[in-house]
């Protein structure tokens, strides 16, 4: 089958735009499964300032046999991890090529399950094919509006993970915001103390699946018999 030569290039110049720019994450398992996703999340400033986020992610995850000689996560070099704790204890690690690295502790085996916890801030860059990732804006009028597109490989833009759909893990995400912000997450809101929100799922979901809204919506509700 002959195609018509316009059609040709314009795929080609498609897949150019489209192509992944910057480190893919790996596609390997990296000897550990991760279970679970506890996110932390201040919107510590928003435009017309430069914005910023204040993160601390607590990672469940089970090793695998073999285990790996380290542990490695995906996240963007513009946020700087400050500290890293394995199961509550300070750990040295190396962060850099949008890598966190870090040495599993004497007595860790294939098999356990563990909990790392990182904390990050910074200001997330734009991301992934679309140039979007976790994105800090300021509407007309001036007011903020918070939000993301992840697919398929920016969520390390803006939390540490193993950013691969084919780990999937349950999420619990609280986030702080200004008082004037509805903030929606993926999942189920699970309650709401002032500018603090907190979503959980129900279910495990891939990484480029966990969403973030913040924005001054209106609401309303009606009730029908």
């Amino acid at each position: 089958m002959r195609l018509p030569l316009g059609l040709v290039i314009c795929s080609l110049l498609v897949s150019t735009a489209l192509a992944w720019p910057g480190r893919v994450p790996s596609t390997d398992q990296r000897g550990y499964d991760v279970l679970h996703y506890d996110l932390d999340l201040e919107l510590a400033a928003l435009p017309p300032a430069t914005p910023r986020i204040e993160g601390r992610a607590a990672i469940t995850l089970r090793l695998l046999d073999p285990r790996p000689a380290e542990l490695r996560l995906d996240l963007v070099d513009d946020l700087v991890v400050s500290d890293l704790q394995w199961q509550g204890v300070p750990t040295p690690f190396t962060q850099g090529g949008d890598s966190l690295r870090v040495a599993w502790p004497p007595g860790i085996s294939a098999g356990d399950t563990v909990t790392v916890t990182v904390a990050y801030a910074g200001s997330p860059p734009r991301h992934g094919t679309l140039w979007a990732g976790f994105l800090m804006r300021e509407r007309q009028g001036g007011e903020p509006s918070v939000g993301n597109v992840n697919q398929p490989y920016s969520s390390h833009s803006w939390f540490p993970c193993k950013d691969h759909p084919a780990d999937k893990a349950t999420v619990t995400t609280t986030v702080t915001a200004p008082d004037s912000l509805t903030v929606v997450a993926t999942g189920r809101l699970l309650d709401r103390d002032g500018g603090t929100w907190r979503y959980a799922t129900e279910y495990p979901v891939a990484t480029y699946l966990v969403g973030l809204v913040a924005s001054p919506f209106e609401s309303w509700h009606e009730d029908c018999d």
